[in-house]
């Protein structure tokens, strides 16, 4: 069907990041713009996030209180 599941964790050392959003950058401009997958993160940090297949793209976990961004590259 063209997507795929991403499940993980996402973590600062070995604290847990929740509330966070994460979203796949279609275009890769490092905003969440409509119709990108996007989630949230659970209490223990934990996601699940359904992603395009088609070409590459970022997965963005967004900043919390100003302190992360980061990235994680996708084929």
């Amino acid at each position: 069907d063209g997507s795929l599941t991403v499940n993980g964790t996402a973590m600062i050392g070995s604290y847990a990041l929740a509330g966070a959003t994460l979203w796949q950058d279609l275009d890769n401009d490092g905003v969440k713009d409509a119709g990108e997958p996007n989630t949230i993160t659970e209490e223990d940090g934990r996601f699940t996030l359904a992603v395009s297949k088609s070409g590459t793209a970022t997965v963005t976990i967004d900043e919390i209180n100003n302190y992360i961004k980061s990235y994680i590259w996708m084929k």
